[in-house]
């Protein structure tokens, strides 16, 4: 999942008119446009606690140091690190930190389903295993 996909992603689940169809490939435009330049710029800072939540929880292996202002829309989260089950999670994040104090309960809404689907993705990696070496049957 792309960086700019996230942004999108995050502009959809606030309900900002007009951006119900907004793609990657727009966040550059928008970033000069008075209603959402302050949220894009605010999203950068809110997807790094995102990912830094991440590293806490041990869903991903390191914290993430190269995120910034100039990355670039079409970065890949997964050059991070980051699958796309936990890429799709962080646009609910962003929502609950860039809403806290316009819309709380949408913000807290927002960030307790991250939570939960950070804990739900947590379980499923503890009982997910990769090989069996050896099977002994039971007689």
């Amino acid at each position: 999942m792309k960086l700019g996909e996230v942004k999108a992603d995050a502009l959809k689940l606030m309900g900002i008119d007009n951006l119900m169809n907004v793609t990657w490939g727009d966040i550059d435009g928008l970033k000069n446009h008075p209603s959402y330049a302050t949220y894009l710029f605010a999203m950068v800072g809110a997807i790094k606690r995102a990912l830094d939540r991440f590293y806490v929880k041990g869903a991903i292996d390191s914290p993430i140091q190269t995120l910034n202002d100039s990355t670039a829309e079409a970065a890949d989260l997964s050059d991070y690190g980051v699958n796309d089950v936990l890429a799709r999670m962080i646009p609910k994040y962003v929502v609950g930190e860039l809403y806290a104090m316009e819309e709380p309960d949408v913000a807290a809404n927002s960030r307790n389903e991250f939570e939960s689907e950070l804990e739900e993705y947590l379980n499923m990696q503890c009982f997910q295993q990769e090989t069996v070496d050896v099977v002994h049957p039971i007689w």
